[in-house]
């Protein structure tokens, strides 16, 4: 009888003992678990963002405790900026560095920062991402389901071909890359009128230059170069006709994911060095555009006249566009911000 009624207390015993056990083993692997961030970005590997990038993630490493990991993709493996976004709907990234290209299939009214002739220097572009950001980009990039994380950059874009552009006639029939999907872009060309857009895949881009496929593409000075595409063109339209917007984005849930106690310091890392992918960008472009005529690069200017008429195509083109890509309010309240006056047809 005695024998037998110690069972029961040994086996209640043993049943709390293992329990407990795996109790405390599972709260300790839940301690221990990292919170793994997957970013995209189609800079290639060793190219300034992408050092930028390893300096970021070796950041919210330290700062975290090692709990958060940002884990990169260089070179579009994850594919081109569209793949990503979607990826990023679907959970299967979390967060990326995009081009306007991506930003704008999150927010189509972000590419109101790419209207061509917007910006004439580095000084405009930071003063309308100061003043418009906490008033319209971050909210409604909320809305859309993701954190915009920080500014980053591409810098001015210019126009290359294999031959010189001097005149609108230079530009009749010329073959241009644009990117596949980008009807934004298709219709920046569109609105020009004589030039030829050809959609292109960015990484077919350098064999479309190779086989002839299109004699001229757009891009910054530093993305001509890190791609490869350079050294298949012999000038370049001496006249910056864009601003290349870029920025980190984190799919919203993602951020929410992180532990509380890291959220802000991953928020600050982030923040700190797109900064810093900006600053570096502008003066590697800076350098490049020194270094083009040494490259085999010519410089070509355009005429007073050239640029005339093309101011004229493009305030069209801002006043199409309005209330469909972006709100004609916050077109008003760019050009007013940067002292320019409302293309004819644009009233407040």
């Amino acid at each position: 009888m005695g024998m037998n009624a110690t069972r029961p207390n040994r086996t209640a015993r043993l049943v709390a003992f293992l329990l407990f056990s795996g109790f405390m083993l599972g709260t300790g692997a839940r301690a221990l678990a990292k919170t793994t961030l997957r970013f995209g970005s189609l800079a290639p590997a060793g190219s300034s963002w992408m050092n930028v990038a390893e300096e970021l993630r070796k950041e919210i490493a330290q700062k975290t405790d090692g709990q958060v990991e940002l884990v990169l993709y260089a070179g579009g493996i994850m594919g081109d900026d569209a793949d990503m976004v979607r990826k990023m709907r679907l959970k299967q990234l979390q967060c990326a560095g995009l081009t306007g290209m991506g930003l704008g299939k999150i927010l189509p009214a972000e590419r109101i920062l790419e209207l061509p002739l917007m910006f004439k220097d580095e000084a405009e572009v930071d003063k309308a991402l100061s003043t418009l950001t906490p008033s319209f980009f971050a909210p409604e990039f909320e809305k859309q389901g993701f954190k915009l994380m920080g500014w980053a950059e591409n810098g001015f874009v210019y126009l290359f071909s294999k031959k010189p552009v001097r005149r609108f006639e230079d530009l009749k029939g010329v073959r241009v890359w644009v990117w596949a999907g980008d009807d934004y872009a298709m219709e920046v060309f569109k609105s020009i009128g004589v030039v030829t857009p050809v959609p292109i895949a960015v990484p077919e881009v350098l064999t479309a230059l190779q086989t002839r496929l299109v004699d001229a593409f757009y891009n910054t000075p530093l993305a001509a170069v890190a791609l490869q595409w350079q050294p298949h063109v012999g000038s370049m339209v001496d006249y910056p006709i864009v601003y290349g917007s870029a920025a980190l984005v984190m799919e919203k849930g993602a951020f929410e994911a992180i532990p509380e106690a890291y959220q802000g310091p991953v928020a600050k890392a982030f923040q700190t060095y797109a900064r810093k992918i900006a600053l570096v960008a502008r003066q590697d472009n800076a350098k490049l555009l020194e270094a083009f005529p040494k490259r085999g690069i010519e410089r070509v200017p355009l005429s007073d006249d050239v640029k005339t008429e093309l101011k004229r195509r493009f305030d069209a083109l801002y006043v199409r566009m309005a209330g469909r890509q972006y709100p004609k309010s916050l077109l008003v309240e760019l050009l007013e911000m940067l002292g320019k006056p409302l293309p004819q047809g644009l009233a407040r």
